[in-house]
């Protein structure tokens, strides 16, 4: 499995707000039963590099569906190969780190 961070932007829609495409592309993406978290700064998407690159052209294309003449797309696409890893899951393992230094400095601050 891998992790897909996409950002679709569309170009000279004559708004600054890009939500109503954003909100197409989410509304697309629960019709395909994917499995998806969205950021402030696109969407993180799980699956198998094949499904992610599908989706990746399928997204892309959406903009282009509703009238708009130029986008672009940003993508990543992050695969391990030695472990499953769920949605959410780094994100996590960072929170908690965060949190178990926090807790350890102001311990320390207590004993000083």
């Amino acid at each position: 499995m891998a992790f897909m961070q996409i950002t679709v932007l569309p170009m000279a829609t004559g708004e600054t707000s890009l939500s109503d495409y954003i909100v197409d592309i989410q509304e697309f993406l629960q019709k395909k039963d994917v499995e998806c978290e969205i950021n402030d700064m696109g969407t993180i998407i799980n699956g198998t590099p094949s499904v992610l690159f599908r989706l990746a052209e399928e997204l892309h294309a959406r903009p282009f569906q509703q009238g708009v003449k130029r986008v672009i797309t940003q993508i990543a696409i992050d695969e391990r190969r030695d472990k499953v890893q769920d949605l959410g899951e780094k994100k996590g393992a960072v929170l908690s780190i965060l949190k178990k230094r926090k807790s350890s400095s102001v311990t320390k601050k207590e004993n000083a």
